[in-house]
């Protein structure tokens, strides 16, 4: 993304290389800054974890009203909104360490309380920070700006790396909040909203596995503002797929097991963008899996001199002659009872996007606590997978189970995408994407962020793009989004609404 640079209130901008903080003074409009919005329908969402450290983020308040009492200004007091705000804006620094958010707005959408924000990384406590800061011209004018009366101090560990925020208020603390109120360091998890072009997904692990062995993969990203660090994302916010699942399965939590001997490829991508696709080939030491012809299917009947040792193994079948296979109890007849599914449970997302193509999600099937092997102890199949509307898969037992078991997700319309939103005379114009896959389309707005009290506007049409709406406020701002819909048998599957734009009609 493009630095900011910038000046207001006669303050110069300090830009940082590497780990140290960067400095942003005060509230401009994005072309002000020189900001370029970004494309939102690049936007995904992932999710990570880290560790909220409460106890140094007190330390750096500390610090700072000594600094302050030493050039005789008034103390700043923690505000919560404003910590709660530092403490998630340090852990969206750990994927995109800038002023911008990762989702391509400005730092200060954040929360609309702020007027600064300095911004650092890799220093290991509040004393090393603080001096970092207090050595940089513009960061120190903000630490000692006399305007200030709360701030929210942020400070998260992420993979062994601390981000630091700092967040200023010109306004009282709503709710001020000592360090007694707060366990010194509280484990959280987070969903942030990134762009696509800010994430480059790196994969680690153990790449070469034996038949019957299984092992975790992770999934890293670089933040752009680095070449020395890294952020692993939560494997809920991902897909995994494997190109050869006859050789190696792939979970939903990246655990890769290998099947029979052979290569395979396992590709990750973040929810279903598969845009953000990242593959690794991975080997599997072993037996290769023969061909059907050269083995006995399960439930059929092998009779002769020498039938193979263990072909009654996984089946129910009965193998009888002269010199029939281990386990065949002296040239009698055993039966294998299998395992049913019907107390099974398959586990995968509830919820995926139109894309136009078949839809195939990673399950895990286990009955009780035993975790089953795909195309060993069951197969899968999907049903309506392709449009809109409501899939099915169907795993089917194989080998030591029979019977089946069913699992339903949900197809919605693609997520939609504000091209242009015009303003007008107590009006505003908004063209959105044509989606194919929708009946209509749902136009939301409000005057706030929150869109508490938002109307809505329903767009019967599946080929109309484009809206007028009018009878508004005059020179009255408002926040705008769009969704699709579509009517399948008649119910109503919604689409995820468009990133937020905003309009100031004109009066």
């Amino acid at each position: 993304m493009k630095k900011i640079i910038a000046a207001l209130m006669s303050l110069t901008i300090a830009l940082s290389c590497a780990i140290t903080p960067i400095t942003v003074y005060g509230e401009k409009s994005y072309s002000s800054y020189g900001v370029t919005r970004f494309d939102e329908s690049t936007q995904v969402k992932v999710k990570i974890s880290y560790d909220e450290l409460y106890g140094e983020a007190f330390k750096v308040l500390d610090i700072v009203n000594k600094e302050r009492a030493a050039n005789g200004l008034s103390p700043l007091k923690m505000d919560k909104g404003l910590l709660d705000t530092a403490m998630y804006r340090a852990a969206e620094t750990s994927l995109y360490f800038d002023h911008v958010r990762p989702n391509g707005d400005m730092c200060y959408a954040a929360n609309r309380k702020m007027r600064g924000e300095n911004i650092a990384a890799g220093q290991t406590d509040a004393e090393i920070v603080m001096k970092s800061w207090m050595n940089s011209s513009g960061h120190k004018a903000n630490i000692l700006y006399s305007s200030y009366t709360s701030v929210g101090i942020g400070c998260v560990e992420v993979n062994g790396t601390k981000y630091w925020v700092q967040c200023f208020g010109d306004t009282a603390a709503d709710t001020e909040v000592q360090a007694s109120s707060y366990s010194s360091k509280v484990s959280e998890s987070a969903e942030i909203v990134d762009l696509v072009e800010n994430i480059s997904l790196i994969i680690s692990g153990n790449t070469d596995i034996k038949q019957g062995e299984s092992t975790q993969l992770e999934v890293w990203t670089r933040n752009p503002g680095f070449t020395w660090v890294g952020t692993c994302f939560d494997p809920s916010c991902l897909t995994f797929t494997s190109s050869n699942p006859s050789v190696l399965t792939v979970a939903a939590d990246g655990t890769i097991s290998g099947v029979s001997g052979g290569k395979a490829t396992v590709t990750v991508y973040i929810g279903g963008n598969t845009s953000t696709a990242v593959s690794v080939d991975v080997t599997v030491t072993g037996t290769p899996t023969k061909d059907d012809s050269s083995s006995s299917s399960s439930g059929s009947s092998t009779s002769g001199g020498n039938s193979s040792s263990g072909s009654s193994s996984d089946s129910s079948s009965s193998n009888s002659g002269n010199n029939s296979s281990s386990g065949s109890n002296n040239g009698g007849s055993t039966t294998v009872t299998k395992k049913s599914l019907s107390k099974g449970k398959i586990t995968c997302g509830s919820t995926y996007a139109f894309t136009g193509k078949q839809i195939k999600p990673s399950v895990t099937v286990k009955v009780g606590s035993t975790k089953l092997k795909k195309n060993k102890d069951y197969t899968v199949k999907y049903s309506n997978n392709k449009k809109v509307g409501t899939a099915t898969i169907t795993v089917t037992g194989k080998g030591k189970y029979t019977g089946k078991l069913t699992k339903t997700f949900k197809i919605n319309p693609a997520k939609q995408k504000i091209q242009k939103l015009t303003a007008k005379k107590k009006a505003f114009y908004i063209d959105y994407v044509q989606k194919n896959s929708a009946t209509g389309y749902e136009i939301q707005y409000a005057k706030n962020s929150k869109f508490s009290k938002a109307k809505t506007v329903k767009v019967t049409k599946k080929k109309t793009d484009k809206k007028t709406i009018s009878k508004l406020s005059g020179k009255k701002k408002y926040w705008v989004r769009v969704r699709s819909y579509t009517i399948v048998k008649g119910k109503k599957y919604t689409g995820a609404w468009s990133p937020v734009k905003t309009v100031t009609t004109k009066k």
